[in-house]
This record gives C-alpha cells, structure tokens and sequence, in this order.
C-alpha cells in the first residue's frame, strides 16, 4: 500500500535570540507566527553569587614580586623545602600582586624569610624570571632596651629619676604593688611590662633622683640575684633617651640605624622598629625605649644576643673615642699650662737679670760711662780710692767673674785642640760677659780678664787656619784609605804621603804653642807614627811588585840562509851540513857572539873591573 505522506516540518522558533536582541535595544519583542507547535524556551541562568571577602591571613608570609602567571601550584613548589603550604591567599595591593600563606609548620617561617627575601627565582623558560619580597605580617615581638644584658657600670647622676624593676611577684596584686612601689616617692610613670614580654618587670619613674635611690637602695641588684628576689637598676632606657647629657656623656640614639641595619643583616629579619616617647610621641606605645621586631619565637633569642652585642660594640666604640678626645684635651691644656710657666719664668729671669745686670753697653763698647768711675765704685762699695785695693764683689758680680773665667780656659782648651767652633762659642759668650762686668765695676781683675780675651781674640784668625788645616789632613787620611781599599796602592801612598806633611806642620805648632803635654799633639804623634809605618809597608809593596816584574821578551832574528851556511862551513862542523842547524837546535846552552866574548875576556877588561855577568839566554827560537 501507498505510504502516507509525511507531515510538513514546523518552522524553526527563535525565541532565545529574539529575547536577546529585544534585551540590546530595549524594545518589546513580538512573538514570531508558527504555524506548528511552539518550542519551549530555556531559561537563562542566573549568574553565581560572588564569595565572601575573606580576611587576610595573620600571622603569615607575606610575598611579593612574582609574576602573573604564578599559581597556586607555584607558590606550592617554592615553599616545598620550608614543609608546604598549610593555606594561601591572592591578593592586590596598590596595583600589585602579593599573596599570602601560612606554612604547616609555622616555626620555618624565619627560615623561609632568610631564604626568599630578596631571592631571584624561576629559569626564564618554564618560569618567568623575578625577585621575591618575602616578610613575617602579623607576629611581632616586642624587646625593651632594659631586657638586654647591657649594665654599662657607672655611677648614677642627678637627671636619674626612673628605674627598671626585676621580679615582682606574682601573688600581688597591681594595686599592691603600686602601694609598695609609692612609699618611696611620688611616682609620675609607672608601666608594667605585658605577661608576654617581661614578667614581673615594670618601669618606675619618680619625680626626684633621691626618691629613685631609696627604691633602688631597698631592693639592690646582686650578681647572685634568684629569680625570687625584687631588684632594681637604674633604666637603661631613660639615659640611652637623654642622650650626650647622660652620665655617660655618649649619644646611642645617633648610632641606632645602624645598629638596627646591622642587626637585620645577621637575623634576616625584614622589619625592625624603635619606638619610644621620642620616636612615636602621641601614639599609644610605652615610653620607654623598645624595638618591635616582625619574626618568629625561635628568632627572638638570636635577636636579643645580636641586639647585644651591637650595643655594647657601639657603646665601648664611643667610649674610647671620648676618653681618646678627653686624653689629648688634658694633654694640651697641660701642654699650654707647662709654656704659660715657663714664659713666666723667662720674663722672671729677664727682670731679675735687668736689675742686676743694670743698663746694657752698646756693641763694641769697652769703657765704663763717664758719670761712673772707679773711684766712685769703690767708694760706694766700701774700698778706697787708690786703686791699690780691689773693690768688693757682691753675689751677682763674682759669679758673672767666674764664669768669665770659665769660658776663658774653655776657650783655651779649644784652643789646644785645634776646634775652631768651640772657641768662637765659648770667645762670644765671654766677650758678653766680660762687657756687663766692665760696665758695672773696672777693677785690675776686671782689667786683666779684659785683656786676655782680647789676646784670644787675636788669635781667632790663625786658629781658624789651622783648624782648615786639620780637616784638609784628616780628610787626606780618609781619602787614602779608600783608595787602598779600592786597590789603588800608588795614589794611596801619595795621600799618605800628603796628610803625613800637614800632620807635622800641625805637630810642631801644637808643641810650640801648648807644649808637649796636650792631648791634641799626642794624638796627632800617635797618627803620624801610624800613617809612617803605612807608608812604610805600601812603599815596599810597590818596590817589590816593581823588582819582580819579568824583562820584556825581545822577538828572536830568523835564521837566515847565511847562517846555515856559516855554521856549515865552520871548521867544527862535520860533513853533513844540516848537522850544524841540529846541533844548535839540540844545544840548550846559548853560544855567544864575538862582542860578548871580547867583552868579558880579562884582556879587554881595565884593571880593577869585577866581570860581568853573563846576559841572561835569549829566547828560544822557533824550529
């Protein structure tokens, strides 16, 4: 049978699109005509509530610096080493990506912290390349200067007012132990540290030093100090506060970024805070000085020993350097004490010498003023006036007299010795004196000191000739000695030679002049009998050398064909005629010519003339 034929298809419904287009323009959609049955339109989905905000993990690490295409499966690999992630969380701050997560074991967070911070991670092929900021947030601790072993030793000063209280027990109450704490005086700043950062410690600051010193007084710090005993120290943190007008005279809070940068570089701790009434004023932090560190407990004890140190470093560096200042200050002003005595001194000296000395003669001026005379010293001072009697000497006059004399045999012996400097020296200095003498009193004592410096001063000139004499000879000497040293024997022995003729000339004016009894002309006997033995020695040297020197070689005459033929010819010769050739080859003993055997026959010789020695073989001829 025939097939039905088949029902014609329904058109096509386009509700989705439609409602979409009608939504775009905001217009009300017709429903389209369909002539079959109408489809069902699917409702649009909703879309999913938003998450709540979560808060921001504390405490966690806190990093940042990765790249936009780090994921979770990222930060799980980078903290694999540190026991893995425990949680994490993406955030944005200020435009930046950071995250934030906790490790499951939260006591490798320092470890974490000193491993990543400042850390350049990923290969740029598989991970993009990036440098790492990674800190602790939200796990601080708290360290009061007072909690340091630090006690620098010193005694206290008036501006002490606050101490550091140890030990408080624990079976009081707050309101007991501020009744026991005020019955030593008016208390104007009282903080008990928290339970989780000092227990039973608290700072106490009185109005006065006295009221400070009972309560330190009754409960004294010990070095055998139990954890049960009540202490007290003078705050650390009150004079480190006062700064150079502490009784330390040292300013810490100057050095305290450093010590802080220095601190943070041992500890890789990230964040390092100081406060005090000082740096936070107004803010609701203790007044007394303390860091705020962001780490972890098992970094503390490292923390506090680092703090330590540096503090005590810094603190003795200051120290030395203000003792070192104070030192060179002392010095100097004893250095200025010792020159402002001596002018003193000098100017005393200058004024007692005036007065005695009396007004000062003009140079070259050898005669007594004319308003005082002999007569009238002598007359003054208790003598007569004849002249017949010497005219008393007070103190002054006779050590100035003896001291004249005293450069006047100085000079002499300088004399004697040939040194010319020492005798212009000690001549001047007595030429001054002698004038200041002659000026106050003209006596015949006065008068002969007078003239013997002026007779030593005639002999000034020739002195100094003989003393250019003596150095010219002395340096003959040396200059003969290095040349023998230098093997020069010949132009040695010439300045020996020379310095032994300025020697004697020395010698014999010594021993006219001074006598034989002079130190100086028995030293110069003593080089002159050296330097003739030396002379002596290289003269026979060089003779010997002379003496002993081999003749000069004369070159032996060729044997001609004339003497082959003569000594062939020769009735002594046999018949063969080369045997006259060998035999004067064979013979070592020289034959003499006809001059020499006439020379030395006894009928030549005159009478009474000694033989000559026969002259020595010439040299052998070559064959």
């Amino acid at each position: 049978a025939p097939a039905a034929p088949a029902a014609p298809a329904a058109p096509r419904a386009r509700p989705a699109r439609a409602a979409a287009r009608a939504a775009v323009k905001q217009e009300p959609v017709e429903p389209e005509a369909a002539t079959g049955p109408v489809a069902q339109v699917a409702p649009v989905p909703e879309a999913p509530p938003e998450p709540p905000v979560e808060e921001p993990l504390s405490p966690c690490l806190r990093l940042e610096g990765f790249p936009e295409s780090w994921t979770v499966d990222s930060l799980k690999t980078l903290f694999i080493p540190f026991g893995g992630l425990l949680k994490w969380q993406f955030d944005r701050d200020d435009a930046k990506r950071i995250a934030r997560v906790q490790l499951k074991k939260p006591a490798n967070m320092s470890k974490a912290v000193g491993a990543l911070h400042e850390m350049e991670a990923g290969d740029g092929d598989i991970v993009e390349v990036c440098t790492l900021q990674c800190q602790i947030q939200g796990l601080s601790q708290t360290i009061f200067v007072d909690q340091l072993d630090l006690m620098f030793r010193c005694d206290a000063a008036e501006n002490d007012c606050e101490v550091f209280m140890k030990n408080l027990t624990q079976e009081c109450s707050r309101e007991e132990i501020d009744n026991y704490l005020q019955d030593f005086g008016t208390i104007i700043d009282l903080y008990h540290l928290p339970e989780s950062t000092g227990r039973g410690q608290a700072y106490v600051r009185y109005s006065r030093h006295d009221e400070a010193a009972k309560c330190l007084a009754a409960n004294p710090f010990t070095e055998d100090l139990s954890e049960f005993d009540v202490a007290a120290h003078w705050s650390q943190s009150e004079r480190i506060l006062q700064g150079a007008k502490s009784v330390y005279g040292i300013d810490l809070l100057k050095q305290m970024d450093a010590i802080m940068e220095e601190v943070k570089g041992k500890t890789h701790i990230t964040k390092l805070q100081l406060l005090s009434e000082q740096h936070a004023p107004g803010k609701t932090t203790p007044r007394q000085l303390h860091f705020k560190a962001e780490c972890t407990e098992e970094v503390l004890p490292q923390l506090k020993r680092c703090l330590t140190e540096a503090l005590k470093l810094r603190f003795k560096e200051a120290k030395d350097a203000k003792e070192a200042e104070a030192k060179a200050a002392a010095e100097a002003k004893a250095a200025a004490e010792a020159k402002r005595a001596a002018e003193a001194k000098r100017v005393a000296e200058a004024k007692a010498k005036a007065e005695n000395d009396g007004p000062a003669a003009p140079p070259g001026n050898w005669s007594v003023p004319q308003t005082q005379t002999v007569a009238s010293a002598w007359a003054t001072s208790g003598g007569s006036a004849n002249g017949t009697t010497a005219a008393p000497e007070n103190g002054s006059l006779a050590s100035k007299i003896e001291e004249a004399e005293r450069l006047r045999l100085q000079a002499m012996e300088a004399d004697a010795a040939l040194d010319h400097a020492s005798y212009r020296h000690a001549l001047d200095q007595g030429i001054a004196l002698v004038k200041q003498i002659v000026m106050r009193e003209k006596t015949d004592r006065t008068e002969r000191l007078m003239n013997n410096y002026l007779q030593l001063g005639e002999g000034l000139p020739n002195l100094k000739a003989k003393s250019q004499d003596l150095a010219k000879a002395e340096q003959l000497e040396h200059d003969g000695e290095e040349s023998l040293k230098s093997g020069q024997k010949q132009r040695a022995l010439e300045q020996f030679t020379e310095s032994v003729t300025m020697f004697t000339t020395l010698a014999e004016f010594l021993k006219k002049k001074h006598g034989e009894d002079k130190p100086k002309w028995k030293q110069t006997r003593e080089k002159l009998n050296r330097l003739a033995t030396v002379i002596e020695k290289l003269q026979k040297e060089i003779d010997d050398k002379a003496a002993g020197s081999p003749p000069e070689k004369k070159r032996p005459r060729p044997v001609s064909n004339s003497d082959i033929r003569e000594s062939t010819t020769s009735p002594s010769s046999p018949k063969h005629r080369k045997s006259g050739v060998r035999r004067k080859s064979r013979d070592r003993s020289p034959r003499r010519s006809r001059a020499q055997r006439r020379s030395t026959s006894p009928a030549t010789r005159p009478k009474g003339a000694a033989p000559k020695p026969p002259p020595k073989p010439p040299a052998k001829p070559p064959e």
